[in-house]
């Protein structure tokens, strides 16, 4: 079963994903500094929860964003909240999401490779992207998935 899956392009049911074999040696979509954290966030005055499902990075206007890892572009558009948005598919139900780009340079069903400059930050609330990493609908914590800084 495992030659057959492998001849079709799929890993072998219980192998790791090319995507997963990078856990912890991804490079990081955009230099800067962590703004926003990722899980459970309490506002500082009124003592609300809200959950961050991805990790913010400072950015400045115009700088570029990178595709951390190759895969297909799913999406390109704005939803609300995350303004203009690029969705990659890494396969094995990975996704990784760019959000508050100013502008967007890729296309739908494009391939992609690691390192491809996807769009520029500059978009939202001083320049930041909002970045996240999902197997299916799970969110993952980003910072496990990123080399260290």
């Amino acid at each position: 079963k495992k030659a057959a899956a492998a001849e079709q392009g799929r890993p072998a049911a219980g192998a790791k994903s090319a995507f997963e074999r990078q856990k912890g040696m991804l490079p990081w979509p955009l230099d800067g500094p962590i703004v926003a954290s990722f899980g459970r966030i309490i506002h500082p005055l009124y003592q609300t929860v809200t959950m961050n499902n991805g990790i913010d990075i400072g950015a400045t206007a115009g700088q570029a964003v990178r595709c951390i890892a190759a895969g297909t572009v799913m999406y390109t558009g704005s939803m609300r909240g995350l303004g203009r948005l690029v969705i990659v598919d890494h396969g094995g139900d990975y996704l990784t999401i760019y959000a508050h780009l100013e502008e967007i340079s890729v296309s739908a069903n494009q391939a992609v490779a690691a390192g491809t400059a996807i769009g520029q930050a500059g978009e939202a609330e001083g320049a930041q992207l909002h970045f996240e990493i999902r197997k299916s609908t799970e969110s993952l914590d980003p910072l496990q998935w990123l080399r260290g800084k």
